[in-house]
């Protein structure tokens, strides 16, 4: 079976699609409104590497998904992932404060600020991220996202056009479960 009858078939049954992206799509779960069913399309997804190498080993930290089953067809070449279920960016209710976060993971991750000025904008939106724990909770999720994934900034696209892994970084791939910021 493909991924896009998988996705056609779980349609069919209720499930309505609440995202879609490159490699994926995402459907509510028709018997858990509290989670989301993600299928993977295409095999090259980057998302494929956070899951092994991120998601799976820190399943503890608060600010990595929520995975309750995973499977990964090969042969057929999709996976099927159930998953919490988290609000986008724009569903949440501290905007100021959610783009402060959300853009400083992302200059964290490109170099374009370091570790302490990172913890300067977390001590100032308290809301968000609430101790110095979870500053560093969420700053272990990124530093394992440096070291899996190679990391340029926009200015440098056109130097390095055949990353093997690159970042697929922006606002729909932080959301929030709610005031958390939670790396998809």
């Amino acid at each position: 079976m493909t991924a896009h009858r998988i996705i056609k078939s779980l349609v069919n049954r209720g499930n309505a699609v609440v995202g879609v992206g490159c490699y994926s799509a995402a459907m509510a779960c028709q018997s858990n409104y509290s989670q989301i069913i993600k299928v993977g399309t295409d095999m090259e997804d980057p998302w494929l590497d956070y899951y092994y190498e991120i998601i799976k080993p820190m399943q503890g930290n608060p600010f990595v998904p929520k995975v309750y089953s995973f499977y990964h067809d090969e042969e057929n070449n999709y996976f099927v992932c159930k998953m919490e279920r988290l609000d986008p960016f724009d569903d949440v209710e501290y905007n100021a404060e959610t783009t402060d976060v959300t853009d400083a993971i992302k200059q964290l991750i490109t170099g374009a600020i370091n570790d302490s000025e990172f913890f300067e904008v977390c001590k100032a939106n308290r809301d968000i991220i609430c101790n110095e724990e979870q500053a560093s909770q969420l700053l272990a999720v990124i530093n394992q996202l440096r070291e899996f994934t190679d990391v340029f900034d926009y200015d440098h696209d056109n130097e390095y056009p055949d990353c093997a892994r690159r970042l697929d970084l922006h606002k729909g791939n932080i959301m929030f479960r709610g005031h958390t910021p939670v790396v998809i």
